[in-house]
């Protein structure tokens, strides 16, 4: 799921965000990156590790992280002006 803001994306993530590697956060990062995302957001009980929060940081990433699940922080985000499509809800 991606949401618009200022024609930059935001990325949800649900879940441990481990891949058995133990990549998974890692490539979050460096994926969106690569989509020049300017913000993650980790979900349910999903951390970053501290080598992934400081590449988001050395990226300019903003990293943010709640114990809510997918909807309800879909919806707190929705209620609180951020829209998909880059703004064209």
């Amino acid at each position: 799921m991606r949401l618009g803001y200022d024609e930059r994306r935001t990325r949800l993530c649900e879940g441990s965000g481990r891949a058995a590697d133990g990549t998974g956060q890692f490539a979050v990062i460096r994926t969106a990156e690569m989509m020049d995302m300017i913000c993650i957001v980790f979900l349910s009980a999903a951390r970053p590790r501290r080598r992934d929060a400081a590449l988001a940081r050395e990226s300019g990433i903003v990293i943010l992280a709640t114990g809510m699940r997918m909807y309800e922080a879909c919806g707190k985000l929705y209620a609180n002006g951020l829209r998909g499509n880059g703004g064209k809800a």
